[in-house]
């Protein structure tokens, strides 16, 4: 029987393993054995290198068991539940998450982000601070709350391959304001397509809330691109610039140098 049952072996888990494996053999021995075995001799068991047998095995007890459960009165399929719902916390309270990791949240599945900062103050249950693409705050989670997710896809930039959700939300950040300066380039534009869906795609946001949450950096990124490029004046402008230099219709005419007729 398999009993790395969680990230980093906790003793408590393990030590609780042990106790059911123990209850298991004597229920095997009494309950499956017991018409077969000649008395004296040792009783045999698959336990624990045959899966299959152990798997028959805890079927067989789950079927008392459910019968214990409606002799006593005790809803079994509300109590399975139950006690999958805490086994499943168990496991998670009991991972660790480096920084970078991708994880998502296990209160809302379809969000997922990356741990941005790790508060080992507590180094038994420590707090993660995770990025999540679309949300405009940083959350902060024990790893009860957490569960692993998969990397974030990899896509083509404008002139590098954006591994990691920041990279690819600051090539998402710079296609958007060279769209808004009027770039003449359909590269940006495919750009933008490509890191908007990686990004929606992968952490559960929309398009609308990741935009909203970029907005003030993609602000600033279009000013940073208005000052460094001269503006161009309009041909009216020109124009006007142009007369203003010239002497209009109907003024003085020069007077003519002394001594001239």
């Amino acid at each position: 029987m398999n009993t790395n049952v969680t990230d980093r072996g906790d003793h408590s888990i393990l030590q609780r393993v042990t106790h059911v494996t123990e209850a298991l053999r004597t229920y095997e021995r009494n309950s499956l054995h017991c018409a077969e075995r000649v008395e004296g001799d040792p009783p045999s068991s698959g336990m624990p290198g045959d899966p299959i047998y152990v798997q028959a095995l805890v079927s067989a007890f789950f079927c008392d068991l459910e019968h214990f459960a409606s002799a006593n009165d005790v809803d079994f399929a509300e109590a399975a539940v139950a006690g999958h719902d805490a086994y499943a916390d168990e496991v998670a309270a009991a991972r660790r998450y480096a920084m970078g990791d991708a994880v998502q949240l296990r209160h809302s599945p379809h969000r997922r982000g990356a741990i941005s900062d790790i508060d080992d103050a507590h180094i038994d249950d420590p707090w993660y601070l995770v990025t999540v693409p679309g949300l405009p705050f940083v959350l902060c989670e024990r790893a009860v709350a957490l569960e692993p997710a998969p990397p974030f896809p990899a896509v083509q930039g404008m002139y590098r391959v954006a591994a990691t959700v920041a990279q690819a939300e600051a090539e998402l950040i710079d296609a958007k304001a060279h769209l808004r300066v009027g770039s003449p380039s359909p590269s940006w534009s495919q750009v933008y397509d490509r890191t908007l869906e990686a990004l929606t795609g992968w952490g559960g946001c929309t398009a609308h809330e990741l935009l909203t949450n970029l907005e003030t950096q993609i602000h600033r990124r279009v000013q940073q691109l208005r000052s460094a490029t001269p503006s161009e004046v309009h041909p009216a402008r020109l124009a006007a610039l142009d007369l203003a230099d010239k002497p209009s219709c109907g003024t003085q005419a020069a007077t003519p140098p002394k001594g001239t007729s």
